[in-house]
């Protein structure tokens, strides 16, 4: 039998194992525990994780819908609004079309009206001829004669729009001028005619001939009271000394300047000569080139009447065209506004420098535009030169009677009426606003079509930085600058006549 004491000791040592293995046991526990506690916490944060990896697709996968069908609203409503474009120019159009058939028809109408007024006063003064003048009588009636005949020549398609009075007004002021003077043949040596009608009065005729000596020009005005024909002035116009300063805003596009140059250096210095260039550059990309040629004329047309002005800033015509005025130093000058892509004659000048006069009367001239030469020419082996192909017919353009642009006035006339608005940026719509403010003036604006003024055709770039109502004004002068209706249906229904051509080709053959 143990002492007391180890039996003690060894219940102890037993209890101490006990206890041992039992905090073993619980850590073990405690440790599993952790282990399935932290093996839950993966589970539940990979599970999160994959819920935030779905949720993260679907939200994509909804951005890209959405996505897509802004794009797609975006491109219907591109859709629409090139619809309504297409829409509001054909609308447009088809008003433009109604006005000038309108036009038309007035001018049909107003042409009968002169007609059987002009039959009525033939019959009064044929009476008056059975009375006692049967020589003039004769005479008279072989003038109508001719005139019926020009009229019918007129009418078989003869196309003179350039000209503004009519061939049996013509005739009958050409029969007073050869009876009263100058004696010389009036179509010879005619340079421009131009008359106007002020209601309840009668018509005014300003007539310009040739004169004597080199720049000298004689000018007869004669009044029609709806009666014989008046004679009002019979004077001599010396422009030997009256300079034009032509004015061209110009930004890159140095290959069109080239062929300005050449068309500036024949007309201009070579048979007018009293002429200077006032070149307004925007910015400085093909500055240089621009330069050069400038400089290589003055170099071989022994050419020093020009000025260069360059700006640093976005072009604007109504700008480069205001600047181009006001740098001006001398006296009081003729300013011609001008673009790149017009070409003019010498006779051109002359009219500009006879129908402007300061303080009374600015020059406001109908162009002719050059259609596309590719789409008029385009069945001929080769395009023809420039000059053979600025010929005046229905086929090959049109009368710009819409354009501003290009116009005659004297400085001080320019200055006086305030210039143009420069607020109005890019292309477009400063001309029209300078020409309302000359309309609402007390000068008279001289408008008529001038066969010696051409606008060139070019492609025609409409920016997306225009306003609305520039980049529609824009469109419309690209669409008529190409070719006429007919020739642009041509185009439309290409392959229509050449399926007609090919059956017909077809239908010959079996026969």
């Amino acid at each position: 039998m143990l002492p007391s004491w180890r039996g003690e000791e060894r219940r102890g040592e037993e209890r101490r194992g006990e206890e041992r293995r039992g905090e073993e046991r619980r850590g073990e526990e405690r440790r599993g525990e952790e282990r399935r506690g932290e093996e839950r916490r993966g589970e539940e944060r990979r599970g999160e994780e994959r819920r935030g990896e779905e949720r993260r697709g679907e939200e994509r996968r909804g951005e890209e819908r959405r996505g897509e069908e802004r794009r797609g609203e975006e491109r219907r409503g591109e859709e629409r609004r090139g619809e309504e474009r297409r829409g509001e120019e054909r609308r447009g159009e088809e008003r433009r079309g109604e006005e000038r058939r309108g036009e038309e028809r007035r001018g049909e109408e107003r042409r009968g009206e002169e007609r059987r007024g002009e039959e009525r006063r033939g019959e009064e003064r044929r009476g008056e001829e059975r009375r006692g003048e049967e020589r003039r009588g004769e005479e008279r009636r072989g003038e109508e004669r001719r005139g019926e005949e020009r009229r019918g020549e007129e009418r078989r398609g003869e196309e003179r729009r350039g000209e503004d009075i009519t061939l049996f007004q013509w005739g009958m002021i050409k029969t007073f001028i050869v009876h009263a003077g100058p004696q010389h043949e009036p179509d010879q040596l005619r340079l421009s005619r131009i008359y106007r009608t002020e209601k309840n009065k009668g018509t005014l005729y300003e007539l310009t001939f040739k004169g004597d000596a080199k720049h000298q020009f004689k000018k007869i005005v004669l009044f029609r009271p709806f009666g014989p024909v008046m004679k009002v002035k019979n004077e001599n116009v010396n422009m030997a000394d009256t300079l034009i300063n032509v004015i061209v805003p110009l930004a890159k596009r140095a290959s069109k300047f080239r062929q300005f140059m050449q068309n500036f250096r024949e007309m201009g210095i070579q048979q007018d000569g009293r002429i200077h260039l006032t070149v307004v550059y925007f910015g400085k990309e093909q500055m240089n080139e621009v330069k050069s040629i400038l400089e290589n004329t003055s170099k071989s047309a022994n050419f020093k009447n020009f000025t260069f002005i360059q700006l640093n800033e976005e072009f604007s015509r109504g700008k480069g065209l205001d600047v181009g005025a006001r740098f001006w130093k001398g006296n009081n000058v003729v300013l011609f506004f001008c673009d790149v892509d017009i070409y003019f004659t010498a006779e051109f000048l002359n009219s500009c420098r006879l129908n402007t006069e300061p303080g009374k009367k600015v020059f406001y001239p109908v162009l002719f535009s050059q259609y596309n030469p590719s789409i008029i020419y385009g069945h001929h082996d080769s395009i023809p030169s420039l000059e053979q192909q600025l010929i005046i017919k229905k086929e090959t353009g049109f009368w710009r009677d819409f354009g501003f642009g290009m116009t005659c006035q004297y400085r001080s006339d320019f200055i006086n009426i305030g210039g143009f608005d420069l607020d109005i940026k890019g292309w477009g719509g400063e001309d029209v606003h300078l020409y309302r403010k000359y309309l609402h003036s007390n000068l008279m604006v001289i408008r008529t079509p001038v066969r010696g003024l051409f606008h060139l055709w070019h492609e025609k770039q409409c920016l997306d930085e225009l306003t609305p109502e520039q980049y529609k004004m824009c469109m419309q002068s690209k669409a008529m600058n190409e070719a006429s209706h007919g020739q642009l249906g041509m185009l439309v229904f290409k392959q229509e006549i050449e399926t007609h051509l090919h059956r017909q080709k077809l239908s010959s053959k079996k026969t």
